[in-house]
């Protein structure tokens, strides 16, 4: 998450691999909207020491051009899921676009959460 805990800009977001055991990173979202950031400050909760993603986050998996060093942002338990808006724009296990968040599934587990894949092109719709 980028920003203070308690007044979270950006959500870093990441989704279990194919055995549940490692978090990987995916994507991030675009700059929450003040009432976002009020939901989420309420119900993140700082990590307690360790945190499967390095810090600062490197600059590759963020994948902006304009922004070649490391990434310092707020570690957090990774226990909350975030229904979120995406284009088709995915590649090497990540989103190449930010997303937008629509809100935080208290409902949810991030076990709960499916391996997302992209749809295939379909072979019958006509060409841009």
């Amino acid at each position: 998450m980028i920003g203070p805990v308690d007044d979270p800009r950006v959500l870093l977001l990441g989704r279990l691999d194919a055995r549940g055991q490692r978090l990987r990173y995916v994507g991030r979202t675009v700059p929450l909207a003040f009432s976002q950031r009020q939901e989420a400050a309420g119900l993140l909760t700082p990590a307690g020491g360790s945190h499967p993603w390095p810090h600062p986050l490197p600059a590759a998996w963020i994948g902006q051009l304009d922004q070649r060093e490391p990434q310092p942002y707020a570690q957090v338990e990774p226990l909350l899921v975030a229904e979120i808006v995406v284009d088709q724009a995915y590649e090497n296990g990540r989103f190449r676009h930010a997303v937008r968040h629509l809100r935080l599934r208290a409902d949810l587990d991030p076990g709960d959460v499916e391996q997302w894949r992209p749809s295939p092109p379909d072979p019958g719709a006509p060409a841009d």
